[in-house]
């Protein structure tokens, strides 16, 4: 049992003083306590006053070394918070950032839409997720789910060879593709 034979020092303050100190809810101690040992390697953290009441009633006090963990703890949990609350700024891509980034490039895509009345268009999908009308010679040659390869020049987007089961089929010809033209 806890408590029992530990001595009360001046500096050991009860747990529920702690809660507006150190903005812990009780449950949140509560669940601190069952995740340490009352004996760490810094000494007792924490520990239950000596009583006649059940061990679960008894008032709880934290040591000099375990305001010390409950400090660092602190400091780590705001230090995750901020990590996980702080979203990256995302902003989507436009028609001229996504031109200028594939321009006089070979690159694989995947067909999202082949059934235009017009016959020489098929909406292809980079893997960025920019969606991007291109022509090819017939709409029906490639299906709805298969990937492409697309020849960007001068702002247009042009797609002339057959289509692929594979994303890495379709990007290892692209890559080919870059390769040759430099």
């Amino acid at each position: 049992m806890l408590g029992f034979g530990r001595h009360m020092d001046k500096e050991d303050i009860k747990e529920k003083d702690l809660v507006d100190k150190f903005g812990i809810s009780r449950s949140e101690f509560k669940e601190i306590r069952e995740s340490i040992e009352a004996e760490h390697q810094l000494g007792t953290l924490w520990y239950r006053e000596n009583s006649n009441k059940p061990e679960h009633l008894r008032t709880v006090y934290w040591t000099g070394n375990g305001l010390l963990y409950l400090r660092y703890y602190m400091e780590v949990k705001r230090q995750l918070t901020d990590i996980v609350e702080t979203p990256k700024e995302w902003k989507p891509m436009t028609k001229g950032e996504f031109d200028k980034s594939v321009n006089n490039t070979y690159w694989a895509g995947k067909v999202v839409v082949n059934n235009y009345k017009n016959a020489t268009c098929i909406m292809v999908e980079h893997q960025t997720g920019f969606k991007v009308l291109t022509k090819c010679k017939d709409n029906k040659q490639y299906s709805k789910g298969s990937y492409v390869l697309v020849d960007s020049k001068n702002l247009t987007h042009i797609v002339r060879t057959p289509s692929y089961k594979s994303y890495e089929k379709a990007n290892e010809q692209a890559i080919k593709a870059n390769s040759k033209s430099k």
